[in-house]
């Protein structure tokens, strides 16, 4: 069986992060949002693997739309911090994860 892939738009979004929440509260409380409201964020711990978004739904690998090419985690040549696209109802969700205080990439 292939694994499932989500297609995402990046040019459909939510216009506030804040509705997003209002609408569809965070389920999975290791993920917030970030101080200015801009994005989710997870902190990382040492050879953790994060399986869910902040709604608990498992994370699916996922691609742009018109591209073929699929991602998971994309490193952002930053030590330790990644980021991936989802989509709620069809508008795109930027989800971030950067490592814990204790973590040896945080710096």
């Amino acid at each position: 069986m292939a694994e499932e892939v989500i297609e995402v738009n990046p040019n459909v979004h939510w216009y506030s992060l804040r509705d997003l929440m209002n609408k569809f509260p965070i389920q999975n409380k290791r993920w917030q949002l970030s101080d200015g409201g801009v994005s989710f964020e997870y902190f990382y711990d040492l050879d953790e693997h994060i399986e869910t978004d902040p709604w608990n739904r498992k994370l699916t690998s996922w691609n742009r739309i018109g591209q073929t090419e699929i991602n998971d985690w994309l490193n952002t040549e930053t030590k330790g911090t990644y980021y991936r696209l989802t989509s709620v109802q069809g508008k795109t969700v930027a989800l971030w994860m950067y490592p814990s205080s204790n973590h040896p990439l945080f710096k």
